[in-house]
């Protein structure tokens, strides 16, 4: 009974010291799994879970001691093919999408090109309602998703031949899944892998569209595969979804709404706290929950925007199948198709 007795002795002295030992948990930008649009805020470590961990910690400590010594520990796992580092830049300094705060962004950086931006902004694009949009910048050109948009895969192409930015364009991949530690990219005889950031990978494109990419856990489980099946498949999931109401306005009444957008989110972070110095990213003091102060001047402006799109009484229809009766409507598409109608 001796024995029991300091062995429960142990495992308490065990547990308080390693409680008392755990880090306060940091708060990271990461990518949104989903294509969702915020960033996830990470969850408070509880002595609960350290107690477990502990517990775990000690028995394991028992068990080394019967553990055979001649049997080797399995290797880590190891992406196939070679290495296309991605360097983490810090917050980005600009963003082209519009207004947002630097917690909200990051700048990426590849061989060969200039720092990518990825960040998440509000745009009011003909819509009922601005959305918040996820983007990816190069040199001005950029690929947004936006928050209705529940498509599973994010994949796009940069334009950086044609914008002359860079000797090649690059195959990118914005919501990598939660968990993701590394993901390869296979096409004919290039083999490559990435470490990704912020929920974002970038690798140089080979041409046509024969690429197969894995997203892999850190002991090399497989998380999603991204090849022409599972594109395709994805391209019929948006072709289904549902989509919002466009506003049947006129290309003066879009600029209108969009420096409303701009002004009424700029005003509203500014006044909680946020210096913009100038520019469109914005830096609130490190008290501050950033992503609160977001979340409700996102609400504040969405609001606005909404009651003046009621002051303009206008008429809202379906993108799918009408199309706009403003005759200086920015979205007019020409000549209407058959079986869509013209309007209301």
């Amino acid at each position: 009974m001796t024995e029991t007795t300091d062995f429960d002795t142990q495992l308490r002295i065990a547990l308080n010291a390693d409680a008392a030992r755990a880090p306060a948990e940091q708060r990271e930008w990461s990518g949104v799994a989903a294509v969702g649009l915020r960033t996830p805020r990470p969850r408070t470590a509880t002595y609960a879970a350290l107690g477990t961990i502990a517990a775990a910690a000690v028995v394991a400590v028992f068990l080394a001691f019967a553990r055979d010594p001649d049997r080797s520990e399995p290797a880590a796992f190891q992406p196939s093919g070679t290495e296309f580092p991605m360097q983490d830049l810090g917050a980005a300094k600009v963003s082209t999408g519009g207004v947002t705060l630097a917690g909200l962004t990051r700048s990426l950086g590849v061989a060969g090109h200039m720092p990518l931006t990825v960040a998440s902004t509000l745009q009011y694009d003909g819509g009922p309602t601005p959305f918040v949009m996820r983007c990816l910048d190069e040199g001005g050109s950029m690929g947004c998703n936006p928050e209705w948009n529940t498509t599973v895969l994010d994949i796009g192409m940069t334009s950086s031949v044609d914008n002359r930015v860079a000797a090649g364009d690059l195959w990118t991949w914005s919501n990598v899944p939660n968990g993701t530690a590394y993901v390869t990219y296979t096409d004919g005889v290039r083999s490559l892998w990435q470490r990704p950031i912020a929920g974002v990978v970038l690798f140089p494109n080979v041409a046509g569209n024969n690429e197969v990419v894995i997203a892999y856990s850190i002991g090399g489980l497989e998380l999603k595969r991204v090849d022409r099946d599972s594109l395709a498949a994805a391209n019929v999931a948006a072709g289904n979804q549902p989509v919002p109401q466009s506003a049947d306005i006129s290309q003066a009444q879009l600029s209108e709404l969009s420096q409303l957008t701009t002004s009424t989110l700029s005003d509203c972070l500014g006044a909680a706290g946020a210096a913009f110095s100038g520019g469109t990213v914005g830096i609130l003091p490190p008290v501050i929950d950033e992503h609160a102060v977001w979340d409700r001047c996102v609400a504040t402006t969405k609001a606005v925007v909404a009651r003046r799109l009621s002051e303009l009484h206008v008429r809202f229809y379906d993108p799918r199948t009408e199309q706009p009766q403003n005759p200086d409507s920015p979205y007019h598409a020409g000549p209407v198709p058959a079986g869509v109608k013209a309007g209301g």
